[in-house]
């Protein structure tokens, strides 16, 4: 029985990947304010975090970052989205995995631009990349930037751009 792949703790990389993500002010601002200074904005409290995590009183409405893909049925509110889930596991041997991280960020189009000809779309990838690419998130192995990072069109109101992450996991 012990030569059998178990992926025992596979559930703790998107538990650890989430609560380190909520640790990033400039992220969450990126995510949860609309306007184009949205960098410029306050510090979330912790009561907007759970709101943006879908633990709030309204989750419908003001969630924006979420544990599964797009099934493209965004509200066409004007908002950010940031999604993150598993895609893909890879087992090498009985010990290791690959195991893949797929962000998704969707952006309503009409607030795209911030200030300073920046893009939020843009400046969300960096963020995301400067918090996991290459580091050791709680245990899980280095997160590694993996394959190209691709622009999608959601739908008329709704664009922004997937990628994965990569770690090796036992």
């Amino acid at each position: 029985m012990s030569e059998l792949i178990q992926l025992s703790n596979i559930g703790n990389i998107i538990s650890n990947i989430g609560n380190t993500l909520i640790e990033n002010q400039n992220l969450l601002k990126l995510i949860k304010y609309n306007s184009s200074n949205a960098l410029l904005q306050p510090d979330l409290t912790i009561e907007e975090i759970i709101d943006l995590c879908g633990f709030g009183s309204d989750p419908l409405n003001q969630q924006r970052i979420f544990k599964y893909p797009f099934f493209n049925n965004i509200v066409d509110s004007v908002r950010s989205e940031l999604r993150f889930f598993i895609p893909k596991i890879k087992p090498e041997n009985i010990y290791l995995s690959e195991v893949f991280i797929n962000f998704q960020i969707i952006i309503h189009n009409s607030i795209i631009d911030l200030d300073n000809n920046k893009q939020r779309t843009f400046k969300i990838i960096e963020e995301i990349l400067k918090t996991f690419n290459g580091e050791d998130i709680n245990g899980i192995g280095n997160l590694m930037l993996k394959n190209s990072i691709d622009i999608v069109a959601w739908n008329n109101s709704f664009s922004g751009y997937t990628f994965n992450m990569l770690t090796r996991f036992t």
